[in-house]
């Protein structure tokens, strides 16, 4: 069969080995365009009448459509002879792509495939990948066609484009080919002269060519520019680059190593990543080019952009469009593969249930098949039954919906007939009765999408306000799934103009919560494509507008921000006479003055302008360069301490843990709405956040994620200090502080000696300062009490093993082992494919290991340094009780000493009954029952229980309203080593 290839990225074209095929006229156009948008899926009439008259069809348009349908099936006949592309489905076409190509598909498919290539390390591939895809491009997407709502989706193709341009741009930086990239990027910025970032990457290009005033002269017209066309200063990393390029810091050389000949960068060595890569794009290995957060905030599909976005997330990836990926579709797990934790309320029913959809055409099915439904007015009676909810629907009420305002003389008949069929069709399965005057409906446990629909939003929006961002996300996705396209669709007209409103209405305000979930994890490049054509669909939302210039604004694009309130300001003043509302005005300020707050959950690494460390080091994703000056730093006259650790590159999970830490860090009230900006509450108590947990929980690693995603809310510095020695013993508090004042610009001279003297010049220091303080391993509350802040806008982290239960005004947050799906994801850090070939061996590596993140990061280790290993023989070593500890340790990764840090703080006594109620082997204890063990009273024996589970060394739980005391497994083995050690001295 002859191939037909379907381009609309450019002008409107269709190729049947590579010959045109001939399409006339505007109209014909115009819905072609609409039917390639929406692949595989029904647009209906009315749409399509509204894309072509713009909302004024005449009342012949059903005719005209047909006859413009008719047009094309003549054409594509001719062509390819056959003429079952265009299918007639109710109530509207569908163009069925079947193996025929789409240049949009291809362009997405390609898109992704580099951006896996790139989390590979394959960056020469990656660049080759994203060039192919570029190169499908022959202009404007739909150009010549795009008006109306067909220029909405047009906008974000051009988008999209303009994003991929900006990644291949990194990778190219990466590969060393700076030279070639001057002519280009200037000849593109003379096109797109706001996007930060492109004159980001000019100017590093120029650099590393050797053109430094040249560099410095990019960035002087950028100034210009927007000084001249909106009145503001360039963004804070486009500063920070200029800043850089004057310093000539050394983070700005070109990359040293050269992609191999086969197309693939060398591995990244195991030591941290050098900076140059910062600014060129992410190093390989580490995370996609310009990738999205979340796995659910893939890019969207290019097609069904007229339906409602909800339909196009939660909808399995159709196999007649293979290459296009829709955001948000569902995933399947591979095979051996955890799927993500789902809530009950989100399992589908059994095929053989009864299932009524009306968000979509109205429809009704039993074991998966469609129960025949007669017109538009029975359709009318079950779908006003529905929305009824098992309310008495009156004779009159149905009767408006179905006929309007002038029934027919037989209306009542009419209705009995109605309902008598469909009881007929439905059977016993549900219960449509009589009472009184009117019907009422009630379907039992068969599934009503509109019903999940608002469940799944109600939790979901319950979640937002709670933080927790990634449920949230989720729960939201699932409610926009439910949507097939427009609801009620077949239904009379009253019955839809009653009910659609509404409906759509909560579509909408689910979406923005929806999109306000991705923001703050970080999903900003993925949704702005999409906050585009919604802006375009809904101008006068205030919200969309909104979310709309915190994604551009995040994406180092603050004029187009300001150019989308001026837009909407002059709409709200030409159509309706009023100014932007407070909270669009509020963002309108924070983003001229650069105030506008960070995600709370990281976004992967953007492919431009975050400047590295100068000691070297990449930076975190999303961070504020180590050593670099904040703004109001030079006010101060000193260098600005920036002492954190990096984060882990491949953290994983805790999302609530790190939303709640952060709001604690930046002083939000906890009943606070979710999606307020994080803004400082004077009101808010200045004592110490304090995280607490055993060994191996990951406390350190939290704790700076935490502190590198609020680092940003701290202007004035961030101080670092591990609390104890390399041997487990505390650090003395005098040290510490003198340490802290000299990053804060104390010379050696006026250190004085004295404890309490060198607190009270700590705190001088600090006065007035917005300055974050990380206070890790802290051993008791003795050694933390010097170093806490006075300053009720400085706000200090610790962590520790011990409750630090007297620390006045402290907000105490817990962590204990991951889930298992984080488990396992972390566990998948050595090879998703290996890990997911296998997994009743990965899940006995992880309960092995007690989900600890320490003991599965060296099991990760050691599969990664094992190639030949597979998971079940990793579990074979970790499963002799004898030999667990020694498997897991590797290199500086040592389970074992970690467990033994809170060994040398316990007296004798204790100790000793620690080997003591090892050895019993019993899974737990009362205070009695380890009396008995240890020959003590019930009163000594609980004193001796209570210290081990304050060291972390036991765990206590009431069990049948008794206290009972236990050992996890690995503690266990550490307590056992210890009682043999004990005996042979």
């Amino acid at each position: 069969m002859l191939q037909v290839v379907f381009r609309i990225l450019g002008p409107l074209d269709v190729q049947v080995d590579g010959r045109p095929v001939p399409l006339s006229g505007a109209r014909q156009r115009t819905i072609l365009a609409m039917l390639l948008l929406s692949a595989n899926h029904v647009v209906s009439v009315d749409t399509l009448a509204e894309a072509v008259w713009q909302g004024s069809p005449p009342t012949t348009f059903v005719n005209q459509i047909a006859i413009c349908v008719s047009g094309l099936r003549k054409a594509f006949k001719a062509a390819v002879g056959a003429d079952d592309l265009i299918v007639t489905s109710h109530p509207g076409y569908l163009l069925a792509t079947g193996g025929h190509r789409i240049d949009a598909a291809e362009f997405e498919e390609l898109v992704a495939e580099a951006r896996d290539a790139r989390e590979r390390g394959r960056t020469a591939a990656a660049a080759g990948l994203l060039e192919q895809a570029l190169g499908l491009w022959r202009g404007r997407a739909l150009e010549g066609v795009a008006a109306g709502r067909v220029a909405a989706e047009a906008a974000r193709l051009d988008e999209q484009r303009l994003g991929v341009h900006e990644e291949l741009t990194a990778l190219r930086l990466d590969l060393g080919r700076h030279r070639e990239l001057i002519g280009e990027l200037t000849s593109f910025l003379a096109e797109h002269g706001l996007r930060e970032q492109s004159r980001a990457q000019l100017m590093l290009a120029q650099y590393r060519s050797g053109l430094r005033a040249e560099a410095l002269e990019t960035y002087r017209d950028a100034r210009r520019l927007l000084a001249d066309e909106l009145g503001i200063e360039p963004g804070p990393r486009l500063r920070q680059l200029h800043d850089a390029v004057l310093a000539d810091e050394a983070w700005l050389a070109a990359p040293a190593v050269a992609p191999t000949a086969g197309g693939t960068a060398p591995a990244p060595a195991p030591a941290p990543d050098p900076g140059p890569s910062a600014v060129g794009g992410p190093r390989p290995g580490s995370a996609a080019v310009a990738g999205p957060a979340d796995p659910g905030a893939e890019r969207k599909g290019f097609h069904s952009a007229f339906e409602p976005v909800s339909q196009r997330r939660g909808r399995p990836r159709q196999p007649a469009v293979p290459a296009a990926r829709t955001r948000g579709t569902d995933r399947r797990s591979g095979p051996g593969e955890v799927p993500p934790a789902r809530s009950p309320q989100n399992v589908q029913p059994a095929a053989s249930a009864l299932e009524f959809r009306l968000l979509g055409p109205v429809e009704a099915t039993a074991g998966g098949r469609e129960i025949p439904l007669d017109g538009a007015k029975q359709r009318s009676v079950l779908a006003a039954l529905l929305l009824a909810d098992g309310r008495l629907l009156p004779d009159e009420r149905l009767s408006t919906l179905i006929w309007g305002w002038d029934p027919p003389a037989t209306w009542t008949a009419q209705l009995h007939t109605y309902a008598s069929r469909l009881r007929g069709r439905l059977g016993p399965l549900v219960d449509l009765v009589r009472r009184g005057p009117g019907y009422r409906l009630d379907i039992g446990p068969a599934r009503l999408d509109l019903r999940e629909f608002r469940r799944d939003a109600d939790l979901g929006h319950r979640a937002l306000e709670n933080g927790s961002y990634a449920r949230a996300a989720e729960l939201l996705s699932a409610a926009l799934g439910q949507w097939r396209g427009e609801p009620l669709t077949g239904v009379t007209p009253q019955l839809a103009e009653k009910e659609l409103p509404g409906l759509e209405e909560s579509r909408l305000a689910v979406l923005e919560d929806r999109i306000e979930a991705e923001l703050a994890l970080g999903g900003h490049r993925a949704a702005v494509p999409e906050l585009l054509r919604l802006v375009a669909e809904h101008p006068t939302r205030e919200r969309l507008r909104g979310q709309l210039m915190i994604g551009l604004y995040r994406c180092d694009r603050q004029g187009d921000a300001l150019e989308v309130y001026e837009a909407g300001r002059r709409l709200l003043a030409e159509e309706l006479g009023v100014d932007p509302g407070p909270a669009l005005r509020r963002l309108h300020h924070q983003v001229l003055t650069g105030d506008l707050t960070h995600p709370g959950v990281p976004e992967r690494p953007a492919a431009v302008l975050a400047p590295a460390a100068r000691s070297g080091a990449a930076p975190p994703p999303g961070t504020r360069p180590a050593g670099a000056v904040p703004d109001g730093g030079e006010e101060r006259g000193g260098l600005v301490p920036a002492m954190l650790p990096p984060a882990t590159a491949d953290f994983i999970g805790r999302e609530r843990h790190l939303a709640a830490l952060a709001a604690a860090l930046r002083g939000v009230r906890p009943d606070g709405p979710a999606s307020a900006a994080a803004v400082e509450d004077p009101a808010a108590p200045a004592g110490p956040v304090v995280l607490t947990g055993g060994a191996g929980t990951g406390k350190s690693a939290l704790a700076v994620h935490a502190a590198h995603l609020v680092r940003d809310d701290f202007p004035d510095g961030h101080l670092y200090a591990d609390l104890s020695t390399p041997d487990g013993t505390p650090r003395d508090p005098g040290a510490v502080l003198g340490g802290f004042l000299r990053a804060l610009g104390a010379d050696e001279p006026e250190l004085p000696d004295a404890l309490d003297e060198r607190v009270r010049l700590y705190r001088s220091r600090l006065a007035g300062r917005h300055v974050l303080v990380v206070l890790d391993n802290a051993a008791d509350d003795r050694q933390v009490r010097p170093l806490l802040t006075a300053e009720s806008r400085s706000r200090t982290l610790v962590t520790s093993r011990a409750a630090l239960g007297v620390l006045e005004g402290a907000r105490r947050f817990q962590v204990g082992p991951l889930d298992f799906p984080g488990a396992y994801q972390l566990l998948a850090a050595a090879g998703r494919e290996r890990v997911s070939a296998d997994p009743a061996a990965t899940a006995r590596i992880v309960e092995l290991c007690e989900r600890l993140p320490l003991a599965l990061r060296v099991c990760a280790a050691r599969l990664a340094a094992h190639p030949h290993w597979s998971p079940a023989r990793l579990a074979d070593r970790l499963t002799p009780a004898e030999h667990r500890l020694d498997e897991l340790r590797l290199g500086d990764l040592d389970v074992r000493a970690r467990l033994r840090y809170g060994l040398p703080g316990l007296d004798p006594a204790t100790r000793a009954a620690l080997g003591v109620l090892a050895r019993a082997g019993a899974d737990s204890w009362t205070p009695a029952d380890a009396a008995a063990l240890l020959g003590a009273s019930e009163r000594d024996a609980e004193e001796v229980l209570e210290a081990l589970t304050g060291a972390r060394l036991l765990t206590a739980a009431e069990d049948r309203a008794e206290l009972r005391y236990r050992f996890a497994p690995l503690v266990r083995l550490i307590a056992l080593e210890e009682c043999r050690t004990a005996v042979a001295v």
